[in-house]
């Protein structure tokens, strides 16, 4: 008699092991390998189904990927003709290539005087608002009226910004 109770206690101790591993996969599944397309991942072991939620990857909606991988920023917003302390950014560009973002402009003096080397700084933001980065940049010294390049240049992956502000240091 003592011996079948030994045997039923082992019998449930190797079933309580086995439903403890069944578990451990199933959430080693869904969190290692279930990285799936959709937002939910439903796991069957047996007679035990699991439906859990999952992470996506952000949504770019701001990002257009060129056929090289380049990504290129479409928001109308970026693109925007801004003026800021007698400078006028135009033709805007900001692209992510090899986990560097670099946005180009062209940057003309409309203050109707010469301005000499100026440093700002480069705020970008997402749709809400918030600060994504900021990149420090500066204007070489220019003439009234006349047109320089700007290129300004951060590690990570920020192509994805819906606008950038223009802080004058």
């Amino acid at each position: 008699m003592k011996k079948n109770k030994n045997q039923r206690l082992l019998l449930v101790l190797m079933l309580l092991i086995i439903l403890i591993l069944a578990i451990y996969l199933i959430i080693y599944a869904v969190t290692k390998i279930g990285k799936a397309k959709n937002n939910t991942v439903q796991i069957t072991d047996g007679d035990f189904t699991a439906t859990l939620e999952q992470e996506n990857t952000p949504e770019e909606k701001h990002v257009q990927v060129l056929d090289n991988g380049t990504k290129l920023n479409t928001s109308t917003k970026l693109h925007e003709e801004k003026s800021v302390d007698g400078f006028t950014f135009t033709n805007i560009q900001l692209t992510m290539t090899d986990s560097l973002t670099t946005l180009i402009a062209d940057v003309t003096n409309t203050s109707g005087s010469d301005k000499p080397m100026t440093a700002f700084d480069i705020v970008f933001v997402d749709d809400d608002g918030n600060e994504l980065v900021t990149f420090g940049s500066f204007i070489n010294a220019t003439k009234a009226g006349e047109k320089t390049s700007l290129e300004s240049n951060g590690t990570l992956d920020y192509a994805n910004a819906y606008d950038f502000k223009i802080i004058v240091k």
